[in-house]
């Protein structure tokens, strides 16, 4: 059965959630679903293919209407300031990385070069995912132990300034990683959809 409005209208969909800050992969997939499902039971009830799509469209809603309602459940402010943060947290890596590099101070961690690979490769996960609204389904699990790495590895640049010889990048940092981490878990945290299933 060919569904070639269906296909048009989820399309329509995914651009006008993007432009409203909402779209996600799992959201478009539950209307394609549902527009489906209820072809089928259209067709089941003796509609014609082309009946059963116009009824299921109609009772979809259109596209924009769809996305404003969607909308209204995104965490936007939170969203713009992890991708602010993210961006923060990039620029401070590349900041302390070069200093390292070019003034090569007799102190300075071996071990940094590991740990600005994991925290750049991190907030790049991180600030894709969260301006795309979704990505493949193996940045979850990605994200959440990168996140929870990126976390323990602010708290440890924390307490090493707070309780060692104070440095004041290393706490700034610290405190990025930390607040970074925290935002990204409170981002993943899954919020209830089942979009279609409200009146």
């Amino acid at each position: 059965m060919r569904h070639d409005r269906i296909a048009a209208y989820v399309n329509e969909l995914a651009r006008a959630l993007r432009a409203r800050g909402a779209y996600t992969r799992d959201l478009v997939d539950e209307v394609r679903d549902h527009l489906v499902d209820s072809i089928e039971a259209g067709a089941r009830r003796g509609l014609s293919a082309d009946a059963a799509e116009h009824e299921a469209l109609a009772n979809v809603g259109s596209p924009e209407a769809v996305a404003e309602h969607a909308a209204a459940n995104v965490p936007r402010f939170r969203r713009r300031m992890l991708m602010t943060l993210c961006l923060c947290t990039t620029c401070s890596v590349a900041y302390l990385t070069l200093s390292l590099l070019i003034l090569r101070p007799p102190r300075a961690s071996h071990a940094w070069p590991a740990e600005a690979v994991l925290v750049l490769v991190v907030t790049a996960l991180t600030f894709a995912w969260a301006k795309a609204g979704g990505l493949s389904p193996w940045i979850r699990p990605v994200l959440v132990l990168g996140t929870i790495a990126l976390g323990a590895l602010g708290c440890v640049s924390i307490f090493a300034a707070v309780t060692g010889e104070f440095e004041g990048y290393s706490a700034v940092l610290g405190t990025l990683f930390t607040i970074q981490a925290l935002l990204t878990l409170l981002y993943l945290k899954p919020r209830g959809r089942g979009f279609l299933s409200h009146p």
